[in-house]
């Protein structure tokens, strides 16, 4: 994709995006909880009087009527998780309707042909979403992991986290600590991997510059990943912190617009 400098093209992708990740996180709650309305059916006795039996009412994705008898002691929790669920099947129909019509304004601006290419981050942004909802999973009794980010990641450091939400308000999907093999074998769990014109680039937060062994492991971690072909600038970015209390926000940020907009090639950044 060629480089966007146009901010109006540019808020309508982060918007896009958003949108996207908002999507799958409200399809996957949907999934888990029951929706629809409760009504209450009727049954004539053959000694007089009725039997009422409480049902629950939704549609699926087909059009047509779905119908679950439920507990009449279950009714309050059941109506409750209904409540629930019909406000997440509202969004979903509006967030559909949203991404529509960004769609629209998308194909205006940057032509079919790029729209298809966006489409296809439909993917990237699903892999991200459920990798982070795995990962979340595992690490949740990990001390490591203790400060979690505006999107809901466990993180490492509080830098991290604030990345996190850099990423998420410019709607680039990421996947945190994903685990990569390189060419010759090693294995390596960049801080964030992000897709980026079909590529990945990984984004690794140092946040102990200034202190002469973290620095030595900093450069050997970038020998290791020329050795193996990945390019400073090209395939890897470095977000360089002495100190995380003094985290500027404005340089990822920065960093982040330019991931947006495809400017080749990127440069490292001191954010501390």
């Amino acid at each position: 994709m060629r480089t966007i400098q146009d901010w109006e093209v540019l808020h309508l992708l982060a918007d896009w995006r958003l949108c996207w990740q908002d999507f799958l996180r409200w399809s996957a709650y949907l999934a888990n909880v029951r929706h629809g309305r409760l009504y209450i059916k009727r049954v004539k006795k053959r000694t007089g009087g009725y039997y009422e039996y409480l049902y629950l009412q939704h549609y699926v994705p087909g059009g047509h009527p779905f119908q679950v008898r439920v507990r009449l002691e279950d009714e309050e929790s059941v109506r409750e998780e209904i409540q629930l669920g019909n406000f997440a099947h509202s969004r979903l129909k509006y967030l559909r309707r949203k991404i529509r019509h960004l769609s629209s304004l998308l194909r205006q601006k940057l032509g079919e042909e790029q729209l298809l290419q966006l489409q296809e981050e439909y993917d990237g942004i699903a892999e991200a979403e459920h990798f982070r909802q795995q990962q979340n999973k595992l690490r949740e009794p990990d001390h490591n992991y203790k400060i979690i980010s505006s999107r809901g990641d466990r993180v490492r450091s509080r830098a991290e986290a604030l990345i996190c939400g850099i990423l998420t308000d410019m709607g680039i999907p990421y996947q945190y600590e994903k685990e990569w093999k390189l060419r010759d074998g090693t294995t390596i769990k960049p801080d964030f991997t992000i897709q980026r014109q079909g590529k990945q680039l990984f984004l690794e937060v140092c946040g102990m510059m200034g202190q002469p062994e973290y620095e030595a492991i900093v450069a050997g971690r970038k020998k290791l990943l020329q050795k193996n072909g990945l390019q400073e600038g090209r395939d890897v970015v470095f977000v360089y912190l002495k100190d995380s209390q003094k985290f500027d926000s404005r340089v990822p940020t920065d960093l982040a617009i330019k991931i947006v907009s495809g400017v080749q090639p990127l440069a490292s950044v001191w954010a501390g």
